[in-house]
């Protein structure tokens, strides 16, 4: 069952890793492209800052979120065996579904370089993943413009895209009606996957990035409270000299 989760003014479709996955093979026979999204607290904490990435993430139509923190921030119950909150396991089911369904996987990403390790590392961890292709988003138009040509021309089932944001926010808010896919899935990192972190190194920097997430939701809610105080405070004052006016008009 879907849930509109909100964050820092963020609306956002989630759901569990179970109906998620069932969700993901009904868009593979939709006509137009859905997006699904693994959404991170530095995203969130972007998307504050920058309307692209708050319009992007709002527009994305499956979130997987990737840490418990943005549940509690979002004031939404955690899962109790903190399966839908698990990015690696997402990540690990995604391809292993679309090697079962013999499903087509196109690489995007910003970093040439990046690209070409990341496709050799699915290559290499996924010997029967079906990719059949790769590219790099740009800063040039025209290049984009060679990059959707060229996806719209071998038609992948699934993008997986390695775009962070705020660069794959403004990709898709300017081009996701051009791009004929399935499912563009964004991972939202170069190096997350094909990297392995020690277990207890990882776990250190969850909790450092949760803290600092906390405080950065704590600081926009006070923010936002400040000026939602200030516009009472100016409504008050208008209505106060509007009355005196009247008051004084009388004969």
């Amino acid at each position: 069952m879907v849930k509109k989760l909100k964050v820092m003014d963020v609306e956002l479709n989630h759901f569990s890793l179970r109906e998620s996955f069932l969700i993901i093979e009904k868009y593979m026979k939709d006509s137009h492209m859905s997006t699904v999204r693994l959404v991170t607290m530095e995203q969130l904490a972007m998307a504050g800052q920058d309307g692209d990435v708050k319009e992007s993430l709002t527009d994305t139509d499956l979130c997987i979120i990737e840490d418990e923190a943005i549940l509690q921030a979002a004031g939404a119950s955690p899962d109790p065996f903190g399966q839908d909150v698990d990015a690696h396991r997402f990540f690990e089911e995604l391809l292993r579904r679309m090697v079962v369904l013999n499903k087509s996987v196109y690489l995007a990403g910003y970093d040439p370089d990046k690209v070409s390790a990341f496709k050799e590392y699915l290559s290499r961890e996924y010997k029967h993943l079906n990719i059949i292709g790769y590219g790099v988003v740009s800063d040039d138009s025209q290049e984009n413009e060679n990059l959707i040509n060229e996806i719209n021309t071998v038609l992948p089932d699934v993008v997986l895209s390695i775009l962070k944001s705020p660069v794959q926010d403004r990709f898709l808010n300017s081009h996701k009606d051009q791009i004929y896919t399935k499912v563009w899935v964004g991972l939202g990192s170069d190096e997350s996957y094909a990297k392995s972190d020690g277990f207890f190194k990882r776990i250190w920097r969850k909790k450092i990035e949760s803290r600092i997430f906390h405080y950065q939701v704590e600081r926009y809610r006070t923010q936002k409270m400040r000026e939602e105080s200030k516009r009472e405070m100016m409504e008050k004052n208008r209505m106060d000299h509007k009355d005196k006016e009247s008051f004084d008009d009388k004969p």
